[in-house]
């Protein structure tokens, strides 16, 4: 018997787009796998759109988010990885697509490296006039966070195929995060240490043109709060383990935290925030004149709600996403 892979799909509202991720899924050449669904209690036809659909196939089972996990796509991953069985773990999202070989050319590729954690692929966007295709930063001389951060070495949450025993005993998906969550999500397992490589094929579809979950949130302003607290744990990380990476990289990355608090500073809870920006201007090297710069438009921010123009300084925003050839 070939090993099983666990796709686990959160639904939400999908009634219109699901069917053609499942078909994708029904239709792959690597036949060993089962798919769980969680449906995070949708408001539309979802849930029965796609248990008709399960109905034709025993490999795919669909289920309703329980009261146990958190609402939202997060709580609906972790639900679903509880009850996966397979030997290798891939999240997909509702309504994406993959190409026929993408399971098989993934797994081969992790019982060919026993030694390899995870294996990712490029991909494609995609509506339903134009695909461009996205090419990736695969094999990065740089420390793989630095690169993940700063250029274009990345795997969305459909791309990569874990192997099981990686990711038990593992905190997963934060259920308190609204946007930035897939973001992460992979940092922290970067932190671990994985051996894992990026295929240079494009195996499967992300589809742009319409609403997304993401897109939804992004549209209250409170919401960015999950951005901020995700920027403050990447950038506590960096300083913490500073010997490993450049200064360029913890100046990005304290300029992504300020910018990020600027835009939320008269939401509640944000006063601890302020407090820690002082610590991070004094462990970020950089010159005293941008230092004097950051410091003048905190000040400024707290107390007038002015300032941005100080901190929005764009030779800080050193990400490089043009594809780097390997």
């Amino acid at each position: 018997m070939e090993d099983l892979i666990s796709i686990i799909i959160p639904l939400f509202n999908r009634e219109n787009l699901v069917l053609d991720t499942l078909k994708s899924i029904r239709e792959q050449s690597y036949v060993n796998w089962e798919c769980i669904i969680v449906d995070d209690h949708s408001t539309d036809n979802s849930f029965q759109v796609a248990t008709q659909f399960a109905a034709q196939d025993l490999r795919f089972r669909v289920f309703k988010r329980t009261e146990l996990y958190k609402n939202g796509g997060n709580g609906a991953r972790n639900y679903g990885y509880s009850l996966a069985q397979g030997e290798f773990i891939k999240w997909f999202d509702s309504d994406d697509i993959m190409e026929t070989d993408f399971l098989k050319t993934q797994i081969t590729f992790l019982k060919n490296n026993p030694s390899y954690d995870f294996v990712s692929s490029e991909f494609y966007y995609f509506t339903n006039q134009y695909k461009e295709e996205v090419k990736l930063y695969k094999n990065p001389k740089q420390n793989n966070i630095e690169a993940y951060l700063l250029f274009s070495h990345y795997f969305p949450t459909p791309a990569p195929l874990w192997r099981a025993k990686f990711l038990k005993n593992k905190k997963l998906w934060n259920e308190e995060m609204l946007r930035a969550q897939e973001a992460y999500f992979n940092f922290l397992r970067l932190t671990e240490k994985p051996t894992y490589k990026i295929l240079p094929y494009s195996l499967f579809g992300v589809r742009r043109g319409h609403e997304s979950i993401e897109s939804l949130s992004s549209k209250d302003k409170s919401y960015k709060t999950s951005v901020l607290f995700y920027f403050t744990m990447v950038l506590e990380y960096l300083i913490k383990n500073k010997k490993d990476f450049s200064p360029r990289v913890l100046r990005y990355q304290f300029y992504r935290v300020i910018t990020t608090y600027y835009e939320v500073i008269n939401l509640s809870g944000m006063s601890t925030y302020y407090m820690k920006m002082w610590s991070y201007l004094k462990d970020v090297n950089m010159n005293i004149i941008d230092k004097t710069r950051f410091a003048i438009g905190l000040l400024l921010i707290k107390y007038l709600g002015k300032g941005y123009f100080l901190i929005c300084n764009s030779k800080f925003d050193a990400r490089d996403n043009r594809f780097i050839e390997n």
